[in-house]
């Protein structure tokens, strides 16, 4: 659950796969198997999530996990991953959450 399309262990610093191309705001580390990027811009949507996702963690209207960075389904800032959740503002400036309840 490393992003960088495998599911294989690594003892060094790996690229998440597509990440070089991100402007990169904040990232955040959920302790059920989830990481997700926050990114500067985007008009819909502004969240990269990438691990474990059978619960919904990954925010992106799936229950699959995903060895590779996925989109979410909505803005959200101000990113923060939990255990099986994640919470962060919506476009409306309002928390939206995501995940196992």
């Amino acid at each position: 659950q490393l992003g960088d399309a495998t599911m294989v262990d690594k003892n060094v610093p790996t690229l998440i796969t597509g990440s070089n191309a991100w402007p990169l705001q904040a990232i955040s580390l959920g302790d059920g198997y989830t990481s997700c990027a926050q990114i500067f811009g985007g008009a819909s949507t502004n969240m990269k999530c990438w691990g474990k996702g059978n619960v919904g963690e990954l925010g992106n209207n799936a229950v699959t996990d995903s060895s590779t960075p996925v989109n979410s389904t909505s803005y959200i800032s101000r990113l923060s991953m939990g255990g099986t959740h994640g919470c962060g503002f919506n476009s409306s400036g309002q928390i939206s959450c995501w995940g196992g309840g």
